[in-house]
């Protein structure tokens, strides 16, 4: 905690928190999602820009919630599910897609693919929070 109280690196340092991989090249929605979840000291959050950086960054932290913006290039939800599920340690991993232009069918749609839940802007900060503390097993909100 005093670590991260005093931004200092934590790369390597299991801190016993719920480690969140946040994939979003929109820098202005990662740090609204990042400071929402930095004020709560369960959360330990990895911002990457790119699928490619996410990668890297996942086989490092193994998270356990990932929060992945569909609007990035390149992204394939069924894609991106196969491959997480596909990982050793992927099937228990929290999968939230961030989608603010989905209408209500695409949603559904994410949600079969096996997305956990699809978040639209606003998003209130507790309730982002709820949603990424595994701990909280009876958060099935979709």
């Amino acid at each position: 905690r005093f670590m991260r109280e005093h931004q200092m690196p934590l790369e390597g340092l299991e801190t016993g928190g719920v480690r969140v991989l946040l994939i979003d090249a929109g820098q202005s929605h990662a740090r609204a999602i990042e400071q929402q979840l930095a004020v709560d000291a369960r959360f330990e959050v990895h911002v990457v820009v790119s699928l490619f950086a996410a990668g890297l960054q996942a086989a490092r932290v193994r998270p356990h919630v990932l929060i992945v913006d569909l609007g990035l290039p390149g992204a394939d939800p069924d894609a991106l599910i196969a491959a997480l599920r596909a990982w050793e340690d992927g099937g228990a991993v929290r999968v939230i897609a961030f989608a603010s232009a989905a209408n209500d069918a695409e949603v559904e749609s994410l949600l079969r693919a096996g997305f956990h839940t699809v978040l639209r802007t606003p998003v209130e900060a507790a309730k982002l929070r709820q949603l990424c503390d595994i701990r909280d097993a009876g958060s099935t909100d979709r």
